[in-house]
């Protein structure tokens, strides 16, 4: 792996957790910040 792909991919995980794992808490905090 390079370190061009490597930066890709990692960025690629990042954005993968953050929006399953985080993704959820931050919908959960707007629908409740809404309320």
């Amino acid at each position: 792996v390079s370190l061009d792909c490597l930066g890709e991919y990692v960025s690629l995980v990042v954005d993968a957790t953050v929006k399953s794992g985080i993704g959820r808490q931050v919908e959960a905090f707007k629908s409740g910040f809404n309320e």
